[in-house]
């Protein structure tokens, strides 16, 4: 297992155990989610999407992405550590991380595979020297800046040294993070989708309902906005069973225009409940 696999496993595993999808407004052309764990600001991530772009900002630092495609949680779905590094145009920290192990693991890996035992001849003092190089790092820029005594010192060339260059360069914790957390909420946003189309009461209510959370956000439905003192509020069955089904899936709200409920077939006593909800509580 190498350092990206098992950083984004400890990740996973340990610091966004309890992540969710706290909040989710927009849509397809610009999208915002916020991904962070309930009750606290620690490692929180705010994704915003809007056509080929990502920006992340949060607690892993800021990020710009530029994808070759428009990027949607839908077509999100397979991407690969690889693509989302590739990908980044701007980070406000440092893209690369220096593993000692991984670094070391290289080079004997090379040695041995190209036999560079028997291409210089001073192979040992090249090979103690990168160990050096290795052992006095804790950064990209600090390895680089070891090695170069090896060229100087030793018969050891400009190629050998540009390989020994990629030595235990990893990406960025930071950067493994917000990828972690992308794939995490296409993973809740897809289970989400269809955990509501199996809802037997009213089907095609919840289907829209959705698809106004998608595309015109105003109104919030589940959270905390849930409190005794509106039970009437609660009362609102249909409103009360999807943010039940929503919480489930990791989500604590979601969003719907005020100027559509008639069109989702509420009663009217029941929609003017809810604009009063609304008119009271509006952020």
């Amino acid at each position: 297992m190498n350092y990206e696999t098992k950083m984004a496993k400890i990740l996973k595993e340990n610091l966004f155990v309890n992540h969710r999808i706290e909040a989710q407004t927009g849509n397809t052309a610009l999208q915002q989610i916020t991904y962070k764990a309930q009750n606290t600001m620690e490692h929180n991530l705010v994704y915003t999407l809007t056509n080929n772009n990502i920006f992340v900002t949060g607690d892993f630092g800021e990020a710009v992405f530029t994808f070759p495609f428009t990027v949607t949680l839908h077509n999100l779905k397979n991407c690969s550590l690889e693509l989302f590094r590739s990908s980044l145009n701007t980070f406000s920290k440092c893209s690369w991380h220096f593993d000692k192990e991984t670094a070391i693991s290289a080079l004997k890996g090379y040695w041995e595979e190209k036999k560079v035992d028997s291409i210089y001849e001073d192979h040992d003092k090249i090979y103690e020297g990168f160990m050096f190089a290795i052992h006095c790092s804790n950064s990209v820029e600090d390895y680089n800046s070891e090695l170069l005594p090896v060229i100087t010192k030793t018969t050891a060339d400009a190629q050998l040294l540009r390989v020994a260059a990629d030595f235990g360069k990893c990406i960025s914790p930071n950067l493994i993070a917000m990828w972690v957390g992308l794939l995490d909420i296409v993973r809740i946003n897809e289970k989400t989708a269809i955990n509501i189309e199996k809802v037997e009461v009213n089907t095609q209510y919840f289907k829209e309902l959705l698809q106004y959370a998608e595309f015109s956000p105003t109104f919030i439905i589940g959270g905390d906005e849930f409190s005794d003192d509106h039970t009437d509020f609660k009362k609102v069955e249909r409103y009360n069973d999807l943010a039940i089904a929503l919480n489930e899936q990791g989500i604590s709200y979601i969003k719907i225009p005020v100027t559509d409920l008639k069109s989702l077939q509420f009663g009217e006593k029941e929609a003017k409940g809810i604009e009063e909800y609304h008119a009271r509580y509006k952020k």
